[in-house]
């Protein structure tokens, strides 16, 4: 299992959603992300440029990053960034996150 660091934004939306109903959406991520076998290890909110900030364990590259990509095709977050490998994203197995990335819906 490796760490991955995960920084992600809030769109203005999911904000106002936040201060009608708060909740621990991260709860609610990792329980989604867990039955594929990624999980938060730590998450806490920031000041800046992004609204959180992560520290997930996945299985491997491919499965972390779809998991990354569900969230973002989630449409609450408006930017969302991971850090793996650099060499990840010239590996032909980068490509195959996208099909693996329906599992998570």
């Amino acid at each position: 299992m490796a760490n991955y660091l995960v920084q992600a934004s809030y769109t203005s939306g999911s904000w106002a959603t936040q201060i009608q109903n708060p909740q621990n959406r991260l709860e609610q991520v990792n329980k989604m992300f867990a039955a594929k076998g990624v999980k938060f290890i730590s998450g806490y909110y920031a000041f800046g440029e992004f609204d959180l900030c992560v520290i997930a364990e996945g299985p491997d590259n491919v499965t972390t990053a779809s998991a990354l990509i569900a969230a973002a095709a989630g449409g609450a977050l408006s930017k969302i960034q991971g850090y793996c490998p650099p060499s990840f994203y010239f590996n032909p197995e980068f490509h195959s996150c996208c099909f693996l990335t329906q599992s998570f819906n």
